[in-house]
């Protein structure tokens, strides 16, 4: 890579860039395996060129704002124009996968094996919030719908 002639390097969007990076191309990263391992891939034009990079994610809403981070909109999708935002840590984490052991095939939703129940939660600005215990999966989906409504401002189903 030649030498930067920005005069970024050390700023938040040079490392935002730089994470990006080696998050979708170094297996021996951190997490590599929920990027570049599922096959996330960095727009060709960003690859190699921090300028096209910064003038593109410079423009969009919330750029250096306090509390935003660097997020791809559709979390299977690709780091490309189009799919990325500047987002807080609650869209975030409303953006992420579900876990692997998840077996109601709902974010937020469980059940728990002891007592055949189902038992529906948020995570919000840090912390669990729970919302309650369900006779049906059926309840529990839609207190946890409501309550990404009211939490997330949208439902994520």
């Amino acid at each position: 890579m030649p030498a930067a002639s920005h005069k970024m390097t050390g700023t938040k969007i040079y490392w935002t860039w730089r994470n990006m990076l080696n998050r979708c191309k170094d297996k021996k990263r951190y997490r590599y395996d929920r990027y570049g391992g599922r096959g996330i891939q960095v727009y060709e034009l960003w690859r190699n060129d921090f300028q096209a990079f910064y003038d593109y994610v410079s423009k969009l809403p919330h750029y250096l704002e306090d509390g935003y981070w660097f997020d791809r909109i559709d979390n299977n999708g690709h780091y490309e124009p189009g799919n990325v935002r500047w987002a807080t840590i609650s869209t975030q984490i409303h953006n992420q996968s579900m876990k692997i052991n998840n077996t109601s095939g709902h974010r937020g939703v469980c059940r728990l094996k002891d007592c055949n129940r189902w038992m529906a939660y948020i995570g919000y600005e840090g912390k669990r919030h729970y919302l309650g215990i369900y006779e049906n999966i059926d309840e529990a989906i839609e207190v946890r719908r409501q309550a990404e409504i009211e939490f997330y401002g949208e439902a994520s189903f």
